[in-house]
């Protein structure tokens, strides 16, 4: 099987096979110079992908407004999206706590789906609240009905986070360098422990998009003055608006926003008061916090540099990981836009950030799991599309795509087939192509078991070998030695057979996991 291609490298990549438009994604580019402070976005997801304003009328998005006050809860901006939902930051102004708010479609499926996702974390929030995967998994706060325009529209308040795992791989162009994916899979294997083992839950769809990372309330005031700096224009701030009509905010509909977003901003003082009394502003937003800054090449000056890129300089984070350097020129994606990566980096690696599983929502009850079609197609697990019954190993196996896919920026398997039948053809074809042939007869108990396997048990055409995984993280800029750890550690989850793959807790006995990265 040749290279995967890059899942921010081309604008014709298809995530999944979806109803919800996607946006091209850029190039990455060959060079890259030192960053300068500017404005990011924290939920960079939503400048690459976001529902379209035709969504809240034909499929039962929630129209809602900037500003706009539900339940107690001012809305401050979107901060997500899914086929189910959209999410907003809100604002209570009398307790003055931010909340995040998960409002679902107005379909009869997707309200019960959010019915069972509330059961679900109502249930979870209660369990062993002194296990260490207890934080690392997302918490209800209140749940209410929203009925509008004749239709009903359950919405879920979660504690407030930032953004997902798919954000910061967007952010960083190429990955995330390895230390950082350590942390990442130490934190979702405690959240899976918890899940799999104190709450007797099978997720069923992990990857990037369902792990978010935490951020401080100073944050979110920063958010909250950067939606009123940007006159309330850009990815997030109201797609139930058309581009021509986000444009076109009438003066009055400005001021009164501003007035609004002032308001929450001024107290921001009870967070910081010495950071208000020198600006004059509830924190001034240069960055995404204001921990980054203006990132130079050791030994070098821009006019040294000459727009050569970082691949040929060693170059040091805050956090003091030198990050790796190669020869000029090198065409591997790890030494190409360091500078994004060290950002990404800093962020994930600071110790008051945690990374939290969410949508909890397509989770199963073990006692009650059968064979069942779940998990995002680029993470399922092989024993899932022949339809053999759903175990805790496929959240394993999902992690371990996943993981792969924040050390790389590629998907570890990527289908593009839009019939069923082939893409999930190509999907066993890529697995066996990298990572070696079924063992015979497997799933034998599987319902779809004779579509893709003769009576011999094996599978129903040969397929050549292409790059397993050690080659592929080799291809991508590591070496053998400073891979050699982690490729093991995905091998144990990315086992055919789900008696053999490693549980969660196993995983976390690791060495990888267990050896410190520099």
């Amino acid at each position: 099987m040749g290279k995967p291609k890059s899942l921010r490298q081309t604008e014709e990549s298809k995530a999944s096979i979806s109803s919800i438009k996607k946006k091209g994604t850029k190039n990455i580019p060959s060079t890259s110079t030192p960053a300068k402070k500017v404005r990011v976005d924290e939920y960079t997801e939503l400048n690459e992908e976001e529902e379209e304003p035709e969504s809240y009328n034909s499929i039962g998005f929630m129209k809602v407004d900037l500003g706009e006050t539900i339940e107690g809860y001012t809305i401050i901006r979107k901060t997500g999206y899914g086929n189910f939902s959209t999410v907003w930051l809100g604002y209570d102004m009398k307790k003055h706590k931010f909340a995040a708010l998960k409002i679902s479609r107005a379909k009869p499926a997707h309200i019960t789906a959010a019915y069972t996702e509330q059961m679900i974390l109502q249930t979870i929030r209660k369990r062993a609240v002194d296990h260490p995967g207890y934080d690392k998994v997302v918490h209800i706060l209140n749940q209410f009905d929203i009925r509008r325009e004749g239709k009903l529209h359950p919405c879920t308040v979660f504690e407030p986070l930032g953004s997902s795992l798919l954000s910061k791989l967007y952010k960083s162009k190429n990955g995330i360098e390895l230390p950082a994916v350590q942390k990442i899979a130490r934190q979702m294997l405690l959240a899976l422990q918890y899940l799999h083992e104190k709450c007797l839950l099978i997720h069923t769809d992990i990857k990037p998009e369902n792990a978010l990372v935490t951020m401080s309330k100073k944050q979110m005031y920063q958010i909250t003055e950067q939606v009123k700096d940007d006159n309330f224009v850009g990815a997030g701030f109201g797609c139930n608006l058309k581009k021509s009509e986000r444009k076109k905010l009438k003066r009055d509909d400005i001021k009164r926003l501003k007035n609004i977003y002032t308001e929450i901003c001024s107290h921001a003082i009870e967070v910081d008061p010495v950071s208000v009394a020198q600006s004059g502003s509830a924190f001034p937003v240069t960055g995404e916090n204001d921990e980054i800054e203006d990132w130079e090449l050791e030994g070098s000056s821009d006019e040294e540099n000459n727009g050569q890129g970082t691949a040929s300089k060693e170059i040091k984070c805050n956090m003091g990981y030198v990050f790796p350097s190669d020869k000029p020129g090198s065409e591997c994606l790890r030494f190409q836009s360091n500078d994004k990566r060290m950002q990404v980096y800093d962020e994930i690696m600071d110790p008051a950030v945690n990374i939290k599983i969410i949508d909890i929502g397509c989770a199963l009850f073990r006692d009650r799991a059968g064979r069942y079609q779940v998990t995002t197609l680029e993470y399922r697990a092989p024993e899932v599309v022949c339809e053999c019954v759903v175990t805790p190993a496929v959240d394993i196996w999902s992690l371990g795509c996943t993981l792969f896919e924040l050390a790389t920026s590629e998907y570890f398997l990527h289908p593009e087939s839009e019939i069923k039948k082939d893409v999930e053809i190509q999907l066993y074809e890529q697995m066996i192509a990298c990572l070696g042939p079924f063992p015979k007869k497997l799933y034998a108990d599987g319902r779809k078991y004779s579509i893709y396997f003769d009576p011999d048990g094996s599978y129903f055409r040969e397929i050549e070998p292409g790059k397993d995984v050690l080659s592929r993280l080799i291809s991508y800029g590591y070496s053998k030695e400073e891979i050699s750890l982690f490729n093991d550690f995905l091998h144990q989850m990315l086992q055919y057979d789900p008696l053999k793959r490693a549980t969660a807790s196993q995983c976390l006995q690791h060495p990888f996991l267990k050896t410190p990265l520099s």
